[in-house]
């Protein structure tokens, strides 16, 4: 008993002289390189190395053999004469070389690396079966047209694919429920029917509702999109260089596609109207807002733009009319602010919020509203809407932060007098755009004869030459057969025609992998149609929006479009193509009324170091405007 506790007290003392001696030795480095005239660089590295020594010593005290010790102490010792670190001390990226970690770190190394090669891979193969049919490109431009009836610009319906990898925090949640959470249905129901129609994908493959999201999972949701209207003015181009075009956006056209909003949107309009194409959003402005609106031709300008927003080398002033008399003096709100409803974009002014600040300048008061000038400092989402909501004087028809929905005093000075639910709920009734829902459409039905019809035709006519063929190649056989026995000469193995698999079918059937078929949740694996519609609407492939999947290293180009896209027509029946399962091909819409497409708020001046571009003042900006009783909005219910 005695000697087993004298060799584990030789075996302490020894591992402690073994520390301090590597101590010892790691101070002596440190004195002489705090000495020698080596470079900040070069020491560091030495320090670092040292470091990395000592901590790997420390943690692997098992190991105890002086020959090994001895070698790696004169190493150290030895390194401090070279002119630079070894290479096997570091990697280039900066990160130790394995022969300094510990077991446990190599393990972790080990399987950190091989997960992100196993990430990598899933979503390589992802990309070779399903990317390839999307993405942005000229073609998008053709998926279909605009029209413009009561001042407004229209678009016709059509297919669309919205797609997406899954990201982190979904893996592990049912489909229904990520659908359910981070995307935006109009009705409670229309997730479950849209699973129920086949809609929804996963990998290509059909999904149903309850499967489990799995990481790098590829999910697409085919919809017939219809296009809320916007206001048909132009776009007035402001400048147009080698690296931007600048133009003042009018109200209610989104800055790029969102929700209800593609074709209708500046970077389709530019793109389609205009023959610009891989134009970047430098920054945005709300889809009410107008004003000066800049965008990238090329990577490396928006790049620089960018850097010099997110820099604040970039002065901004807008331009806004609020409710009542405001202040004459010039006013700094510094609140900072945070989301409330990521899905509405609404912001609230909390103490734990981002940094903001925004000052006011008045320009005039004609007895009900005012005519502000704005300077924000930073770049928040609705900063100087929530700002004035701070003050007490909201933009008169700002429909979020105008409301009463927030209490009695609209939250004036960051009160919110009603719950942040009870608020969201109310403004979303409110934001729905089913209030331009004017019931049923009587032509749905009659449009939709008519199309099953030509339908009908097309097929009868598709027989025919089916027909056709197949009694050619009949005939060609047996001229074959005859040949054939005309020469006495077989062919060994060959027992008549061999079938071939139509492209569109090898496309479904490769789309799928064997993994995604073995899958309980997924349905249709099988079913080379499950995905199809019941109307042949368009013969064009169904693309999904990547606006820089295929634009980083491209420039802006000007196409040439035909004429007919560039004229202004009216409604065209032939044009107009619905869907049998498709509810808004249904309903007609009621057209917005022009204080829908407006709110008071313009982006009046955007200046940089060495540029700078300004629009002229919009009319309700003006002194004498006093036509507040049309745009002032009523409370509903």
């Amino acid at each position: 008993m005695a000697l087993c506790w004298l060799s584990a007290i030789l075996l302490l003392m020894y591992s402690f002289q073994r520390r301090f001696q590597l101590l010892n030795v790691s101070c002596k480095v440190v004195l002489n390189l705090n000495s020698s005239s080596k470079s900040d660089e070069v020491k560091r590295k030495f320090l670092q190395l040292i470091n990395l020594r000592l901590c790997a010593q420390l943690r692997t005290i098992d190991e105890f053999n002086p020959g090994n010790y001895k070698m790696e102490t004169q190493q150290m010792s030895s390194t401090m004469d070279s002119s630079a670190v070894p290479k096997s001390a570091t990697h280039s990226s900066g990160s130790a070389d394995q022969s300094v970690m510990s077991k446990r770190a190599l393990k972790r190394q080990a399987r950190a690396q091989k997960f992100k090669q196993s990430k990598k891979q899933k979503k390589d193969e992802n990309s070779q079966t399903e990317r390839e049919e999307v993405g942005f490109n000229l073609g998008a431009f053709d998926q279909t047209s605009y029209y413009f009836e009561n001042g407004l610009r229209k678009v016709y319906p059509y297919h669309y694919v919205f797609a997406t990898y899954a990201k982190g925090r979904w893996v592990g949640r049912t489909l229904k429920n990520v659908l359910e959470n981070e995307f935006g249905f109009d009705e409670p129901g229309d997730v479950d029917k849209a699973f129920h129609q086949g809609k929804i994908h996963v990998n290509g493959v059909q999904a149903s509702n309850d499967y489990v999201v799995k990481d790098c999972a590829y999910i697409s949701h085919q919809i017939h999109r219809h296009e809320n209207p916007v206001t048909d003015r132009s776009l007035e181009v402001l400048a147009d260089t080698e690296e931007v075009v600048v133009i003042n956006k009018p109200s209610s056209i989104p800055s790029h596609p969102c929700g209800r909003y593609r074709f209708n949107s500046v970077v389709f309009i530019l793109g389609k109207e205009m023959g610009y194409s891989n134009l970047r959003n430098i920054y945005r402005l709300d889809r009410l807002t107008s004003g000066v609106l800049l965008m990238g031709k090329t990577a490396k300008a928006t790049k620089k733009l960018e850097d010099q927003v997110v820099k604040r080398q970039v002065q901004k002033e807008y331009v806004c009319r609020v409710m009542g008399e405001f202040p004459s003096e010039t006013v700094t709100v510094d609140q900072p602010l945070q989301a409330l409803s990521n899905k509405l974009r609404l912001q609230v002014v909390s103490s734990t919020g981002k940094p903001s600040q925004t000052t006011f300048s008045r320009l005039s008061y004609n007895g009900r509203s005012s005519v502000v000038k704005c300077f924000p400092r930073t770049g928040r989402t609705h900063q100087i809407r929530v700002h004035l909501q701070f003050l007490g004087h909201p933009i008169i028809n700002d429909v979020f932060y105008n409301s009463n929905a927030w209490g009695p005093n609209k939250g004036k000075g960051g009160v919110y007098e009603i719950s942040s639910d009870i608020v969201c709920d109310t403004i979303l009734k409110r934001h729905q755009k089913t209030q331009w829902d004017g019931g049923d459409n009587p032509l749905f039905f009659k449009k939709l004869k008519e199309m099953q019809q030509k339908q009908e035709v097309n097929d009868s006519q598709n027989n025919h030459q089916n027909k056709q063929c197949q009694n050619s190649e009949s005939i060609q056989k047996q001229e074959d057969e005859t040949q054939r026995k005309e020469n006495d000469c077989t062919i060994p193995g060959r027992t008549g025609n061999i079938d071939h698999i139509s492209s569109e079918a090898e496309l479904n059937l490769h789309s799928a992998s064997d993994k995604d078929c073995n899958d309980p949740h997924i349905v249709g694996c099988n079913d080379t149609n499950s995905s199809s519609t019941h109307l042949n609407v368009e013969d064009k492939e169904i693309e999904a929006d990547d606006l820089n999947a295929k634009a980083d290293s491209a420039t802006s180009t000007a196409i040439d479009f035909s004429q007919e896209a560039k004229t202004r027509v009216g409604f065209d029946w032939t044009k107009w193509q619905v869907d049998e399962s498709c509810d808004m091909c249904r309903k007609t819409t009621l057209d917005p009324k022009p204080r829908d497409l407006v709110m008071f708020l313009h982006a009046l001046k955007y200046k940089g170091p060495d540029w700078e571009y300004q629009t002229e003042m919009p009319d309700w900006a003006h002194e004498d405007w006093q036509d507040e009783d049309q745009y002032i909005l009523e409370e509903k219910s």
